[in-house]
């Protein structure tokens, strides 16, 4: 057991230890220092607490009012929902969709041994999050209160239980998800509308959140009230609060619950496998395909791949439902946009500035759907396959940046159309805005393509890494806001330091973009084709 917990976790701290693939044949390349690691997660670590300790910091009212167990009842229910928020996938991936499932079934270990060792490195991510949450607000009610000896142990043994609670609702929820996704035809386009109504929910309740902070104060009586005909909480509240009672009756529950939720994803782990299993072992039916030229046979492929994937159309088909949204919005609150535009002194600062306002919208959103940045690295394994048939790399290449410009281009140059009529720009204005939103969507796939190649990786056992986690990623999007700051710096030193026509320095950065974009193409068909014969 010991030995399947040390492989998982350095699975996990290689993601962000070891280097991308080097790309001259027997040159290794020296992995990422471990202080550079722990220094990075220390940053991140320390960042997080700070804003979290501010958001506590103004829950001070109900300290001291006596509320002291409200307090805790929605510090320990947010530690709850983002545990169960940011866990309850990663728990579905991790449990049932990891790549060496079936390599580990087919040795002599038992199932409930795998399982194990899932869940205690899920729980060390579920602990990050509560602790996360719980901590900043242990912090600030010992500042307001003071200090009391029994705190530190009462709380620690509270932060573990909640944790285990958290994991055990993750488990269910990921069990839930993975019948749910066994039944689903299209799992990514299910899972990338999941994340769409979570989005609407969680800013909605994110705004009258924020707007019940504003006055908590007065309105401590009625949240009162209100959560206090909801039992777990008040018993959470409580329990931090020193309750005998309240704390035992966390503890046993949260153990109980996390205990019967590992006897019975133990007894079902290996048979909720049998359907991918079968699935896999299917014989393909027999359809008749029309001939298509390689390049839009490697189209199809990349299309059929990003439409069936939930982490790829998750993480990077986001941007293409709001590209679309942004123009369906400017018309919705067109009257009230149009008011305040012809307000006079508005009118004399902005009027002059809609098409670049419009896009820098529209540039914010098209730089997180590099869909070329991980599509190498989603070969995985099965690269072998796609370079022992008779294509050239620079056909692979092409149908990659085919289908990236297939699904972006249009959908970018139609919304920033309607987006400047909407808002009544001119046809000069319009052109130009189109012609930005087409020009950054071929840099964003250029660049993409060859930082995917660059840090090309082909080790992962889940694909949400090379869509969530991978230095492609990570460097396609903030080098890519990076330069649409370096464009709006260009355009204001332009316009108002050089007095030059607000078009004129429209234009210049459009065709700034356009030889930008053609550095990228030759960039990629020369150095990339090359860089990917050599894998």
């Amino acid at each position: 057991m010991g030995a399947l917990f040390r492989v998982q976790w350095r699975s996990f701290l290689r993601r962000f230890s070891q280097p991308a693939r080097s790309q001259k044949p027997g040159k290794k390349k020296k992995p990422r220092s471990k202080g550079f690691v722990i220094g990075l997660w220390i940053f991140l670590a320390v960042w997080l607490e700070l804003v979290l300790t501010i958001f506590w910091f103004a829950m001070f009212p109900l300290l001291e009012m006596g509320y002291d167990w409200l307090f805790f009842s929605l510090a320990g229910l947010a530690a709850l929902a983002l545990a169960v928020i940011g866990s309850a996938f990663l728990t579905q991936a991790t449990l049932y969709d990891a790549k060496d499932n079936e390599l580990l079934l087919a040795m002599p270990i038992p199932p409930w041994r795998i399982l194990l060792v899932r869940m205690l490195t899920l729980l060390l991510y579920t602990l990050m999050f509560v602790a996360g949450v719980l901590l900043p607000a242990c912090v600030v009610s010992v500042i307001i209160t003071g200090f009391r000896f029994w705190q530190p142990m009462v709380w620690l043994l509270l932060i573990l239980s909640l944790t285990l609670f958290a994991q055990a609702l993750c488990c269910v929820l990921g069990w839930f998800l993975r019948q749910l996704l066994l039944r689903l035809k299209n799992k990514a386009v299910a899972s990338l509308f999941g994340m769409v109504l979570f989005l609407i929910v969680y800013f909605a309740a994110y705004n009258g959140m924020m707007q019940g902070i504003e006055d908590i104060g007065a309105h401590a009586e009625d949240l009162s009230a209100a959560l206090g005909g909801f039992a777990p909480a008040v018993v959470i509240g409580r329990a931090f609060c020193g309750d005998v009672l309240c704390f035992l009756a966390v503890v046993l529950v949260s153990c109980a619950l996390f205990a019967a939720v590992v006897w019975f994803l133990a007894k079902t782990f290996s048979a909720s496998l049998e359907p991918k299993r079968r699935a896999s072992a299917a014989k393909p039916e027999k359809r008749e395909e029309r001939v298509r030229s390689t390049v839009n046979a490697l189209v199809r492929r990349e299309r059929k791949r990003f439409l069936r994937s939930p982490s790829y159309l998750t993480n990077l088909g986001f941007g293409l439902i709001l590209l679309p949204v942004l123009p369906v919005a400017a018309l919705f609150f067109r009257g009230t946009i149009l008011g305040v535009l012809e307000q006079p002194e508005v009118a004399a600062i902005l009027s002059p500035y809609i098409a670049p306002i419009c896009a820098v919208l529209l540039g914010f959103i098209l730089l997180t759907t590099p869909l070329t940045a991980p599509s190498v690295s989603l070969e995985g394994k099965t690269l072998w396959l796609l370079r022992s048939l008779p294509v050239s790399g620079r056909d692979v290449i092409r149908g990659k940046m085919r289908f990236h410009l297939l699904f972006t281009a249009p959908i970018a140059v139609l919304s920033a159309a309607a987006l400047a009529l909407i808002l009544g720009c001119g046809p000069v204005d319009t052109l130009l805005l189109a012609v930005f939103a087409a020009s950054l969507s071929a840099c964003v796939g250029y660049f993409g393509m060859a930082l995917g190649l660059r840090f090309a990786r082909f080790d992962w056992t889940n694909e949400s890494w090379p869509c969530k986690q991978s230095g492609a990623m990570t460097a396609s999007i903030l080098g890519g806001y990076a330069l649409l700051i370096l464009l709006i710096g260009i355009f204001f030193l332009l316009t108002l330091a050089l007095s030059l026509p607000v078009s004129v320095s429209f234009a210049v950065c459009d065709a700034l973009l356009v030889l930008l974009a053609f550095s990228g193409y030759r960039l990629v068909y020369g150095w990339g084709v090359q860089t990917f014969e050599s894998f």
